[in-house]
């Protein structure tokens, strides 16, 4: 899967022309980083896509593993959310499962 994030401080948004490609744009929190039209415009027109204060990039990551887009003063990340694959390994009974990632939450040293 492609997501586009925020390489730059200021914060996520489109340029004017990057607008155009989405009617109904008001804020660019209400853009889904993995839409597929976002995706395209970010990757065809590259540095132009962004606001001024924006370095749109695309990224790689594996679909099945949740996510979430932490930001520091306006350049973002990307992190695995471990909340939500330990709900969901509770919800499945995966005992083991959730052994090995609570032990690398754990040996994460940048965890919050």
């Amino acid at each position: 899967m492609k997501i586009v994030l925020n390489k730059s401080y200021g914060g996520f948004g489109l340029s004017h022309k990057a607008q155009e490609f989405f009617p109904t744009y008001e804020c660019a929190f209400d853009l889904d980083r993995n839409d597929p039209t976002l995706v395209k415009v970010v990757e065809e027109m590259g540095e132009a896509a962004g606001a001024e204060y924006s370095k749109l990039v695309v990224v790689e990551w594996d679909e099945s593993i949740p996510f979430y887009i932490p930001s520091c003063e306006g350049w973002e990340s990307i992190e695995i959310n471990y909340k939500e694959v330990l709900s969901s390994l509770l919800e499945n009974q995966d005992v083991a499962a959730m052994h090995t990632v609570i032990a690398k939450v754990l040996k994460n040293p940048h965890r919050k």
